[in-house]
């Protein structure tokens, strides 16, 4: 479905494109209270972080809305006077996408957001261990009318069904977020086909703190992100 889709909605002006976009934020925000306790109830976050996160997820659809106008393309100074110069951005095609289950709605939306608004179609399979925030997101998009195919949402195992997406021959590139042991077996499976891929692996970064930062409340910043939600 997304691939038969793919060509009618990148052909879509990005206006278009960006509208929809828009009417999803706005039926997330009309369903934030809702989002948030089916958040809290799946995958076990506090009231407070499962009110930030969808939040996080409605500001993503707002702000891609409005970014998808400046896909279209751009003149660019030529070096004489006798040259044009004009590029334009085009879609990847069908974009695959594996979520995990500690960001189930702020991830997926990270992912899909821009993804749409670039004129691409998505197959996402989020965690089997919180299907249902991902399901409301997209009675969103049935509640936005985006058309049949662009976005497509699929459960099951990582095993047979995130590896039927990323190995299929009509996804032209990959997204995960999740463990590094996945993540190279996704990267292998995806670039044997030469898919374009992106991986997020594990999260755990170098923090460096100056002399003048305050370390007690770096020490909790960073503690707190290590190891909050995992």
């Amino acid at each position: 479905a997304a691939a038969a889709a793919q060509d009618e909605w990148a052909d879509t002006d990005a206006g278009t494109r960006g509208g929809y976009l828009r009417e999803v934020a706005k039926h997330l925000d009309d369903r934030e209270e809702e989002l948030t306790e089916t958040l809290v109830r799946e995958e076990g976050k506090t009231r407070t972080e499962a009110s930030g996160e969808v939040g996080r997820a409605i500001d993503i659809f707002y702000y891609y809305a409005e970014r998808a106008m400046d896909y279209n393309g751009e003149n660019k100074n030529p070096t004489s006077g006798n040259q044009n110069l004009y590029y334009v951005r085009e879609p990847m095609g069908v974009a695959g996408l594996v979520t995990p289950w500690n960001y189930p709605i702020a991830i997926p939306s990270w992912k899909m957001a821009p993804a749409l608004a670039t004129g691409n179609t998505v197959a996402i399979k989020p965690a089997q261990a919180t299907p249902n925030t991902v399901r409301m997101l997209f009675e969103a998009f049935d509640e936005a009318d985006l058309p049949d195919g662009v976005a497509n949402f699929v459960t099951g195992s990582g095993s047979e069904v995130g590896e039927a997406i990323v190995t299929h021959d009509e996804v032209d590139c990959v997204s995960f977020t999740g463990s590094r042991q996945v993540g190279d077996t996704i990267y292998e499976q995806a670039t044997d086909d030469h898919k374009r891929i992106q991986t997020e692996l594990g999260s755990k970064n170098p923090t460096l703190v100056m002399p003048s930062a305050d370390v007690a409340e770096a020490a909790s910043t960073v503690g707190g992100a290590a190891f909050g939600v995992t």
